[in-house]
């Protein structure tokens, strides 16, 4: 069997904790012995127990007041690493020795050096097999050795010396060159500024003149539509009745009525509508023309109006707009220059003429007819809404300002006629009937708490106030206000002879409804005690009204109509339960709904929502679209 160095007996007294030769070696009671620092190092981590853990076996060692100084040393160990240690160090100086010693002619040093051969050699070897090779002795090799390397240390400190000479001066130029380098892109990035300011400058003037004559020729074409379609309505109205009337038996209010109705049809039938309105936007249309400049100058162009010079005004009516019809290009020119002057500008860098009291839309998301139509608008947050999408599809989904469209909840919570928010995750849907549920969004159950109107024919819509009421409405003349896992009503708030459809909230309780289409379409505020307040009315049945509340607490009511794809805003300030009207917005036009062969006409009071995101932004969802509306105010 193979006897074990001294040097692998050695190993096996070598501490488990430090893996290293044990020092004061110290014995526990389950018999491993570790080095006594090593075990008062794992001691001072453990102050509060009265034992000591083996790190090999975990058996319990008793401790006395001294702890580990009190654990008994392991004589024995120590004993042995001394003995073996003497031994290891006596083989390496025999091993050393014998080194130097010829392995062939015993007890005689090998101090020649065969260069020849390149190995030493003793002085016997010499004699029997290296004569006539060049040696020298081993004392004049290490002069030899100790010279060369010594030039070779100086040469090297020298060396040494130059590269980080060399080195000191690149890192130098390195940052030289840098701030030289850094000063020429600061003049390039100066010079390039300097000219895309003048470029957008001329980009300013040219969109500036290119919006001021869209202005002027869109007010020329809406005053006709507007006529126009005032025209159709009142011709319309007037025919329906004479036809249904055709078909019942005539008496004297009757004869009475239809002589009335076809003085007024035939006043209609000879009402003016301004048909040329169209053609000579057209010739004006085609006489505007972007002239390019060269590619050698640093402009844009100018836009090009032939000879005509169009002045905008937009309070031009559409009788006088040829009157402002000008010859002269040096009076375009001086009235080019005057109104550069006049633009005046606020915080925003736009023109006060685009920001003051007008909207526009920031972003907008068309829904084709196969994936259904929008049933409900929630603000999720200030870039965010919820929508819902009836019974053409379950479940509702996210949509962001900045254009994500992500789903919300999935088809488990079934059709969503309308959606709101809680605290906590929360989000109430209804659905068609009398019913609403409360899922919560974030645990992702999709079992929703039950709560229940009176039936009334129609669907619940809701809204949420900070204190987690809801306030529930469906076409009864009542509002309905929850709280808690009641699903029965906390408080009824009758309305009288309003039926509301919509609800929204301030954060102190006041109530503002909407009846939507139900004629008339109404607007009223209400307190919790039922008083009501301001009542704004529709000014026809082919009207319709609907509010909501930003978080300033201030009313927008939007105005839409049947015939119409202009949406016309107005924000109120509340004073109690009265509304005091602040901002007239102008008028905005809005995408029409999808028509899929209808042969009606259709407005964007089909399904109309409109909720606030913050004081400067609302989102609308009609029929089939989804738009972020900028107020500039």
């Amino acid at each position: 069997m193979a006897t074990r160095s001294k040097e692998e007996i050695l190993k096996c007294l070598n501490c488990p904790m430090c893996l290293d030769v044990l020092r004061n070696a110290t014995i526990l009671s389950c018999g491993h012995s570790f080095c006594r620092g090593c075990l008062e190092a794992n001691d001072k981590q453990h102050k509060d127990l009265n034992h000591i853990v083996c790190p090999v076996c975990r058996k319990f060692t008793k401790l006395d007041q001294e702890r580990v100084a009190g654990l008994t040393p392991n004589f024995l160990a120590k004993g042995l690493e001394d003995i073996l240690t003497a031994d290891v160090i006596a083989q390496s100086q025999e091993d050393e020795l014998s080194s130097k010693l010829c392995p062939l002619h015993i007890r005689v040093y090998r101090n020649i050096y065969c260069q020849p051969c390149g190995e030493f050699i003793c002085i016997r070897c010499y004699i029997n097999r290296h004569q006539g090779h060049k040696f020298k002795k081993q004392e004049e090799l290490e002069k030899e050795l100790k010279t060369k390397r010594d030039a070779l240390l100086e040469k090297s400190t020298t060396r040494n010396a130059n590269i980080e000479q060399c080195l000191s001066k690149a890192a130098l130029e390195r940052d030289v060159m840098n701030s030289h380098l850094s000063g020429l892109e600061r003049k390039v990035g100066a010079a390039f500024a300097n000219k895309v300011a003048t470029l957008l400058q001329h980009e300013k003037e040219l969109l500036e003149k290119i919006g001021n004559i869209r202005n002027d020729l869109a007010n020329q074409l809406e005053s006709c539509i507007c006529r126009c379609t005032n025209v159709i309505g009142r011709i319309s109205n007037s025919a329906q009745l004479l036809t249904n009337h055709a078909s019942k038996p005539s008496d004297s209010d009757m004869i009475k009525a239809d002589h009335l109705t076809c003085a007024d049809l035939e006043d209609s039938l000879k009402e003016a509508t301004d048909e040329e309105s169209t053609p000579r936007v057209e010739e004006l249309r085609r006489s505007v023309k972007f002239a390019p400049a060269g590619d050698e100058l640093l402009a844009l162009g100018c836009i090009d109006v032939g000879d005509n010079d169009i002045e905008t005004n937009s309070s031009l009516e559409t009788g006088n707009a040829m009157q402002h019809i000008k010859t002269s290009r040096r009076k375009h020119r001086r009235n080019k220059r005057g109104r550069k002057q006049q633009v005046c500008r606020n915080d925003t860098g736009m023109p006060e003429t685009i920001l003051n009291s007008s909207m526009s839309i920031v972003r907008k998301k068309a829904f084709p007819l196969d994936e259904g139509r929008l049933f409900g608008l929630a603000a999720l947050s200030n870039d965010a809404v919820v929508v819902g999408y009836g019974n053409n599809k379950r479940g509702c989904d996210r949509f962001t300002l900045s254009g994500d469209d992500i789903p919300y909840l999935g088809s488990e919570v079934g059709d969503v006629y309308d959606v709101a928010f809680l605290s906590g995750g929360r989000t109430i849907i209804s659905r068609l009937g009398y019913e609403f549920f409360v899922y919560n969004s974030v645990s992702g159950s999709s079992r929703g708490m039950r709560y229940a109107c009176k039936p009334s024919g129609g669907c619940v819509r809701v809204c949420t106030d900070q204190h987690d009421n809801i306030y529930a409405v469906n076409f009864n003349p009542e509002i309905c206000i929850f709280h808690g896992s009641n699903p029965n009503p906390q408080k009824v708030v009758p309305t009288g002879n309003i039926r509301p459809q919509h609800i929204c909230v301030t954060k102190t309780g006041i109530m503002i409804t909407s009846t939507g289409d139900i004629t008339p379409s109404t607007v009223t505020v209400f307190d919790r005690e039922g008083r009501v307040g301001t009542s704004i009315v529709a000014t026809h049945n082919h009207e319709q009204v609907y509010a909501t509340v930003d978080s300033l607490d201030r009313v927008l009511v939007a105005t839409v109509g049947l015939y119409s794809d202009v949406m016309r805003l107005t924000r109120y300030k509340l004073l109690g339960i009265e509304l005091v009207e602040e901002v007239n917005f102008q008028h905005l036009r809005m995408p029409l709904p999808i028509q899929s062969n209808l042969l009606w006409p259709i407005g964007l009071n089909s399904l109309f929502y409109i909720v606030s995101l913050t004081p400067t932004m609302v989102a609308v969802a009609t029929l089939h679209h989804l738009m972020f509306i900028q107020l500039w105010m």
